[in-house]
């Protein structure tokens, strides 16, 4: 192929890139969250006959706020402050909802401690459970 074709081939690779990239920025799609019922999310766990939420705050809220976390998380320990910080100035008007979620593959004690905190949670003592994990983290990860 000449220098002549090279330019061609090269202007329609560019053309199909701009092509792609202005299809993509076109075609976001549209969320509409209006529809989503909140109680319908608080109650998912329940109505599967599995372990009911830990609700924080205010359980028929509007506003819900679900984390799906794990007590040896470095990153889920950073946001810890500034989450309680929220639920706790908004509580009459939040939801917090905190999940389980323990990456066992890279925190070995991340199960364990999920564990501990159903249990408190068993003894109406899992919020207190929760900030303790995670203030201490350091101490038992």
């Amino acid at each position: 192929m000449g220098k002549k074709g090279w330019i061609i081939f090269a202007a329609i690779v560019i053309a199909l890139l701009g092509a792609l990239v202005f299809a993509s920025r076109s075609s976001t799609p549209q969320v509409d969250v209006s529809t989503i019922n909140g109680n319908g999310v608080l109650a998912a766990s329940t109505e599967s006959g599995n372990i009911a939420d830990h609700v924080f705050g205010k359980a028929d809220s509007k506003v819900v706020l679900i984390e799906y976390g794990d007590y040896q998380c470095p990153g889920c320990k950073s946001a810890f402050p500034r989450i309680k910080e929220i639920t706790e100035a908004y509580q009459n008007e939040l939801a917090f909802v905190f999940r389980n979620f323990p990456l066992s593959t890279k925190h070995a004690n991340a199960r364990a401690a999920a564990g501990a905190a159903e249990a408190a949670g068993m003894q109406g003592k899992y919020w207190e459970m929760h900030d303790t994990l995670y203030t201490n983290q350091t101490a038992w990860q």
